[in-house]
């Protein structure tokens, strides 16, 4: 106590500058102990520097020293002297250099900076000198009085500034061009395929066609750019890559692209239009010439007749017909004490045993309808309407320009404008003759319409009752060619829905007869 030593022990070494109150645990300050004896117990400090040699101090130089307290003495003297008692207070570490207030040579960077005697043991440590060029940091980063006109040069050159570009399209549309010519280029055989309206080009397919519809310009743009009289190196790229599509005039770029796409397309969309009206006449007229499906629906009536009215006399002489959606719900027509047999493996059974042969023809007459139920054709009338459109465009092209087509090569308007207008021709004769078959298809479906039933009262319900037609007896030719698979493959069935079927073979227990006309 009172700062003396205790036996056999050094008093703890502090680092400069640092302490307990520094270190904040003792651990942090280990002592070292002579003669490897047992570590004392923790030192008591005093509320108010008792046993600390001048007490406690407000400044960080001055440590306390700590006194140990024992409750006995130890079990020997340690070798050595004892040591002196450490000093009441630490002399003060001097004071480090302040750093000077920043000067910057314009705007300041943020840095903390740190004194030399901080970075003492670290990265910082001993630094070494670094050239820097002096003359370059000024020229760059030095802020120049304002209302000065002093041309500073340096060694270091300036960077370039960016040179402005003109633009003439707003920056939305420029961005959607670019993306379109990203993914289709104006190569020189586009370019020069549209020119000159060489139909028979390679580069110019309908996908092609169809992406630059999109990114020429607009008769607007397009006179923009052709008023512009600076060099057209100083263009934006976008506006330098149209500058050759702007040119291009009578007939214009858009309306070229827009022959070029119909050349390529307008003997695929003439065949299919074509081949679907066909599909469509085809199945009307050969429902309405079917012998056998004549015969199918006469049973169909009787079996109605019999199970609507039990046979009646009185009924059977005012029954003539049906409405012919009924044929769509006879395969979901059981019978009550067996549900695998509907009415239309009745109508199968009864068939075949007027006449094997009949089923079989049914199913040959009707073949056609299955396509024609997916041919509707409001669709193709739009299709047509398109297609004429078309043709009627392009040959006021034609016409427009008694001069022919506009052509910057020499001599190649004449072959331009000769290609334009056979084109003319050649599209108003296709356009004329899809109207015809048109009018064909539409004619077969009236006369098919009134043959089977279905009146139609208004002109523009036609197309509309047709594919209804269609979608009927292509559903109904469907379920019976099941039926009959069905019927042919098991004797049992045959023979349930009728004895005189074809391979029917009945149980022991009889079928009762059918009466009159069954």
């Amino acid at each position: 106590r009172g700062g003396g030593g205790a036996p056999g022990l050094r008093p703890p070494t502090w680092r400069r500058g640092a302490g307990p109150e520094a270190l904040g645990t003792w651990e942090d300050a280990e002592p070292t102990w002579a003669h490897g004896r047992q570590r004392p117990p923790a030192p008591r400090w005093g509320a108010s520097g008792r046993g600390v040699p001048g007490g406690f101090s407000d400044s960080e130089d001055e440590r306390p020293v700590p006194s140990w307290s024992f409750d006995g003495k130890g079990k020997g003297k340690g070798k050595g002297k004892v040591p002196a008692p450490a000093p009441k207070a630490a002399a003060k570490a001097a004071p480090s250099t302040p750093i000077p207030k920043a000067t910057p040579l314009g705007k300041r960077f943020e840095m903390k900076m740190l004194a030399k005697d901080k970075v003492e043991g670290t990265v910082f440590a001993d630094l070494a000198d670094v050239s820097v060029d002096v003359a370059c940091l000024r020229a760059l980063f030095e802020e120049q009085p304002k209302g000065s006109k002093k041309n500073r040069r340096s060694s270091c050159p300036a960077p370039r500034a960016k040179r402005e570009q003109v633009e003439l399209l707003p920056l939305g549309r420029a961005q959607s061009v670019m993306i379109a010519l990203k993914k289709q280029p104006l190569t020189p055989g586009v370019l020069r395929a549209l020119e000159l309206l060489d139909f028979d080009a390679e580069a110019l397919t309908p996908e092609v066609c169809q992406v630059l519809l999109g990114a020429v310009p607009s008769p607007e743009e397009a006179g923009t750019l052709r008023g512009y009289s600076g060099d057209p190196a100083e263009l934006r790229d976008v506006e330098r890559q149209l500058l050759p599509l702007a040119t291009m005039q009578h007939p214009s770029v858009g309306e070229r692209l827009r022959i070029m796409l119909f050349k390529c397309t307008m003997q695929d969309l003439c065949g299919n239009v074509k081949g679907d009206l066909t599909s469509v006449r085809t199945a009307l007229d050969d429902a309405r010439s079917s012998i056998a499906f004549r015969v199918v629906l006469h049973h169909t009536v009787r079996l109605g007749t019999m199970i609507n009215f039990n046979g009646g006399a009185e009924a059977s002489a005012v029954v003539g017909g049906f409405n012919l959606d009924a044929l769509a719900r006879m395969a979901q027509f059981k019978a009550p004490g067996n549900s695998r047999v509907s009415l239309m493996h009745v109508l199968v059974a009864q068939v075949f045993a007027a006449d094997a042969d009949l089923p079989r023809k049914l199913v040959e007459d009707l073949r056609s309808v299955h396509r024609a139920a997916e041919r509707p054709i409001a669709p193709l009338v739009e299709d047509i309407a398109a297609f004429c459109s078309e043709a009627d465009h392009i040959a006021a092209c034609a016409a427009a320009r008694p001069d022919g087509v506009e052509c910057s090569a020499e001599g190649a308007s004449a072959s331009a404008s000769a290609r334009l207008a056979t084109l003319a021709r050649s599209a108003t004769a296709e356009a004329a003759g899809l109207r015809e078959q048109l009018a064909s298809a539409r004619q077969a479906a009236k006369a098919a319409l009134a043959y089977f039933a279905m009146p139609v009262f208004q002109p523009k319900d036609i197309d509309a009752k047709a594919l209804e037609l269609c979608a009927l007896l292509s559903s109904f030719a469907s379920a019976f060619e099941r039926a009959r698979a069905q019927i042919a493959s098991d004797p049992l069935l045959a023979a349930a829905c009728h004895r005189k079927a074809p391979g029917a073979r009945p149980k022991a227990m009889q079928v009762p007869d059918c009466q009159a006309g069954g």
